[in-house]
């Protein structure tokens, strides 16, 4: 009996020293609005019957939008111009995950 216990110690031990590194979830897929442009930028998405307001990015900065949804319509309103964006995630290995980045010039 005591010479089973020590063998199953010892074969506890051995597993446990063994343990590979913990398996990490893939981050959020995102799109990313960079506003490159010298001018506020307001930002909508298409709900499927109105524009609603989602953001308001400044001169020559970004920002990320987790989950949202492959296909959406983005809009980006500088003024009087206006930008569409329809989101197609690719993969980025930089990110470690999929994103789309739009660049609003």
């Amino acid at each position: 009996m005591r010479r089973r216990a020590v063998a199953l110690l010892l074969l506890t031990l051995i597993v446990a020293s063994g343990r590979e590194a913990p398996i990490r979830a893939a981050p959020a897929p995102r799109l990313v609005a960079d506003n490159r442009s010298p001018y506020s930028t307001d930002v909508y998405i298409w709900s499927g019957s109105a524009w609603n307001f989602v953001s308001r990015l400044g001169p020559h900065s970004f920002q990320a939008f987790p989950n949202a949804g492959r296909g959406s319509l983005w809009r980006a309103v500088i003024g009087q111009a206006v930008k569409e964006h329809r989101v197609n995630y690719v993969y980025d290995a930089r990110y470690g995950g999929y994103q789309d980045v739009w660049w609003i010039q």
